[in-house]
């Protein structure tokens, strides 16, 4: 597995940013997909992080270390994220799979 020190980085608005994308997939925890694809439909609803923090009741900070791949999705999370988000079983589908 590749360490933070392998990964070619830059400082961009005080925030460390991962150039080799490669490099970042080795890096993500178990629901890695599951967080991308949550954000990828998150924003393309125009959902703020707080919004659906606020709906799902579970705090900005989890969800954004779900989305960033640094903590795995709980089946309630993908459950009520789906729904909130009409994803049709496919969040909880990516859980299933990234917990195997």
């Amino acid at each position: 597995m590749a360490r933070r020190d392998d990964c070619e980085a830059e400082v961009v608005g005080g925030r460390r940013t991962v150039q080799d994308r490669q490099a970042w997939d080795n890096l993500a925890g178990p629901g890695a997909e599951f967080g991308a694809e949550l954000r990828r439909r998150r924003v393309e609803a125009g959902v703020s992080l707080g919004r659906m923090a606020n709906v799902v009741h579970y705090s900005k900070g989890y969800l954004s270390k779900v989305e960033n791949g640094r903590l795995p999705p709980t089946a309630t999370l993908a459950r009520l994220t789906d729904g909130f988000l009409n994803a049709g079983g496919a969040l909880v589908a990516l859980a299933i799979r990234g917990n195997e």
